[in-house]
């Protein structure tokens, strides 16, 4: 899985698959269980994809580009 976020969208895609959001379709952004959620503004999920991405480089990418992650700053563990 890639992810490439930007002020504008995101961008995920796997081997065979791409997924784009534009920013104002989403509201929050999570990492549960090693899957990537995007929340729209009422509540609904976007999309959960697999993720195997270093959770603080991708809360960085996030809210860098003005996101909003549903919980805090991940730790380097998880």
């Amino acid at each position: 899985m890639s992810v490439t976020v930007s002020a504008e969208r995101v961008v995920l895609a796997s081997q065979d698959e791409q997924w784009e959001f534009a920013s104002n379709e989403i509201d929050k952004v999570l990492l549960a269980s090693k899957q990537l959620i995007l929340i729209d503004h009422n509540g609904q999920e976007l999309t959960r994809q697999a993720c195997d991405l270093k959770p603080r480089r991708l809360y960085s990418a996030f809210v860098q580009h003005g996101y909003s992650w549903a919980e805090g700053a991940p730790d380097n563990t998880a």
